[in-house]
């Protein structure tokens, strides 16, 4: 069995020795390949090289979604988490701890384990866990450019992230206001906010989930989330 472990210098929590002992710790069960990525979507192209039984993401949740896009038939993937938040990872019931995170996808590997997991697809594109329109996507857009502008191409911490929303809710008047129309199981319904996801979405309040997806699961499927307008005075219920 050969392994490719795809590291992203640039994630939060990812230095060379960290990687390092990564790679050690896989070379444990199989044949370890170190790829670093030097880019965005760079992790794509890595992933869809020949030759990998495994593709390990080693990053945050931006490299996991790389490689799942760039993941060729017939490979099994596995994710190392070493972001800010590493969603993707917690929802696989993996350590936050980058080291014992890779202990336990060792065990897996040498012992055959799998699992399988729904994803969702966005203007041709897979998401691993939920993809958002409305307060969400404006939060995650001030959050990726002021990654570039203000903290050398690394992503702020959740706080920041928290923060980012907060502005977007004060120009809205700390509201949701009907912005989009969508067709869902046959109705248009005009929304504030739409999120579909896989599983319960995290906060950014340690390991608090969001209990507003309750049909979605790995194994069976996503599950649509509609918010109408809201006024200040609903929101915060």
């Amino acid at each position: 069995m050969r392994l490719r472990l795809i590291a992203n210098p640039n994630a939060s929590g990812v230095t060379r020795p960290l990687v390092d002992a990564v790679a050690r710790r896989l070379s444990e069960v199989a044949e370890v390949e170190l790829r670093l990525t030097d880019g965005a979507r760079h992790a794509i192209a890595l992933a869809g090289e020949p030759g990998a039984d495994v593709v390990v993401a080693m990053g945050g949740d931006g490299t996991v979604n790389e490689v799942v896009n760039g993941l060729p038939p017939g490979a099994a993937m596995a994710v190392v988490p070493a972001g800010a938040t590493s969603v993707f990872a917690r929802q696989l019931g993996l350590s936050r701890r980058t080291l014992p995170a890779a202990a336990l996808v060792a065990q897996a590997i040498r012992s055959g384990s799998q699992r399988m997991v729904g994803l969702g697809l966005a203007n041709d594109r897979l998401f691993t866990f939920s993809a958002g329109m409305g307060l969400e996507a404006e939060a995650t857009r001030v959050v990726d450019e002021e990654r570039y502008t203000r903290f050398d191409g690394r992503r702020p911490g959740d706080l920041k992230v928290v923060a980012a929303a907060m502005r977007t809710l004060r120009n809205d008047g700390f509201a949701l206001p009907e912005r989009m129309t969508i067709e869902l199981e046959g109705r248009s319904i005009r929304c504030g906010y739409l999120a579909v996801a896989n599983q319960h979405p995290y906060t950014y309040f340690g390991r608090l989930p969001v209990r507003t997806a309750p049909r979605a699961g790995f194994e069976t499927a996503l599950d649509a989330v509609v918010v109408g307008e809201l006024r200040s005075r609903d929101l915060w219920r």
